[in-house]
């Protein structure tokens, strides 16, 4: 099952909080910059991770304590939570972040989440890292972009490179939902092609079991060159492949997806009745196993800069097609996910409007459009759950079914799925600047959640 723990929420603040690791005896608290933590309603929520101007925060609604993780330096991008919550992953640069600015170097930190002990597995020449940790044990994988390397670590040793047989180099990589094993996808490197040739070259599928240390090579294909390792099977007996037609397009008009069966080697498109399966880069983090169908995936398609004119959801089928549904002439749809027991989405609807108006506008205007729905698993029977408020993103459920976790306005809000029931707000921001999550899905600023 896709990581249904992890929600990444993108924001631009713009103060930083001063307070250190604190007891929360309070039903609240009041941080200087006039942030107010209502503690008393992450009871049985589990652990959420927060970054706030480069400085890392962690609240466990267990212990009710509120942890500072750097009192220094910038906490940048993804927050990765281990398997059972206890570590957390997080990119670090002793540079202040600054905006429209990456830093040189970073660091690939681990804290556990009470503080009581933190590493530095890896340092990178690039910000551009892409990190899994296991779905059952304590190690992560992670390769820097470009290398062709795969490193894998536990949480309390050091990182060993993974070198393939046959003097393959890793071209992309994900775990198994099992995390037993990790499917690698390697070119050879004995006639790397030219980045920008377009055509088809082929990949090797490999697959390293953790716990003997081996590799077994199990397919290959022909495949197009700029394209990565979307997902693994349920089963373990595919893959779902991402690819750009041209070597520079993504940005423009977004990835198409294929899906790969190793017994037949067949690929298959995954477009939609109408031909159209367009991942933009910024719905790539909106891939969504379904909880008991282990054929199906939600999505959300459309391209990169005109996503707000263009977004729609795709329930799809790994051996068949994709079919768009949640889509209506004026609006767009995004930010799907899964109920627990996969009978609801949740999701967030929107006014169609075209990247014109947003560069003429503020996309503060836009953001206010967005509002909370659910509809059954098949999307029918849509309807709006809040029915005061809009300015609302990135809804995630409860383990329980019962609520639903979203922003508004920057506010961090939850509430029942009871259409006639109160929104109770677990962290009221004094800013609501939405800024970058309009144009990018990977701001330095962000949540995640390791929800009980």
């Amino acid at each position: 099952m896709i990581k249904k723990y992890l929600l990444i929420l993108l924001i631009i603040l713009s103060t930083s909080v001063t307070n250190s690791s604190c007891q929360l005896r309070k039903k609240s608290i009041i941080l200087e910059n006039e942030t107010t933590i209502n503690i008393s309603k992450f009871e049985n929520l589990g652990k959420l991770a927060f970054v706030w101007s480069g400085i890392l925060y962690t609240v466990n609604g267990e212990s009710q304590k509120l942890e500072k993780i750097n009192d220094t330096g910038s906490v940048f991008g993804e927050l990765l939570w281990s398997h059972n919550g206890e570590w957390l992953l997080y990119k670090f640069s002793e540079e202040k972040l600054k905006e429209n600015h990456y830093p040189k170097t970073v660091s690939l930190n681990l804290v556990k989440s009470d503080r009581t002990k933190m590493y530095t597995l890896k340092e990178f020449d690039s910000v551009f890292v892409k990190i899994l940790p296991s779905p059952n044990q304590d190690i992560v994988a992670f390769s820097e972009d470009n290398t062709y390397e795969l490193w894998i670590s536990k949480f309390d040793g050091s990182p060993e490179k993974l070198v393939l047989p046959n003097y393959h180099a890793v071209q992309d990589f994900q775990f198994t939902q099992d995390g037993d094993l990790l499917i690698l996808a390697s070119l050879a490197t004995d006639n790397f092609p030219n980045v920008y040739d377009n055509a088809s070259w082929p990949i090797f599928i490999y697959k390293y079991s953790i716990e003997s240390g081996e590799f077994t090579n199990i397919s290959e294909v022909n495949y197009r060159l700029n394209s990565g390792l979307f997902a693994v099977w349920p089963d373990d007996k595919g893959l779902i492949f991402y690819s750009t037609n041209t070597p520079n397009n993504a940005s423009h008009q977004g990835y198409s997806l294929d899906s790969f069966e190793f017994t037949n080697k067949k690929i298959n498109s995954l477009a939609d009745p109408e031909g159209i399966n367009r991942i933009g880069v910024g719905f790539m983090d909106e891939f969504k196993w379904h909880p008991i169908d282990s054929n199906k995936f939600i999505t959300t398609a459309g391209t990169y800069r005109y996503f707000s004119e263009t977004a729609k959801i795709l329930i799809c089928d790994i051996l068949t097609q994709c079919s768009k549904v949640l889509e209506t002439n004026d609006q767009v749809s995004l930010d799907p996910v899964w109920s627990p027991d996969g009978n609801k989405i949740a999701f967030v609807r929107a006014k169609a409007i075209s990247d014109e108006y947003l560069l003429s506008e503020m996309p503060e205007k836009w953001m206010a459009t967005h509002t909370l729905w659910i509809a059954d698993s098949d999307g029918k029977n849509a309807k709006r759950l809040d029915m005061q408020n809009s300015g609302i993103q990135n809804p995630i459920w409860t383990t329980d079914g019962q609520n639903i976790i979203y922003l508004h306005n920057g506010d961090m809000v939850i509430r029942t799925v009871d259409v006639e029931k109160d929104a109770s707000v677990l962290i009221d921001f004094p800013s609501d600047k939405l800024g970058e999550y309009l144009y990018s899905r990977s701001a330095t600023y962000s949540f995640s959640w390791h929800l009980e």
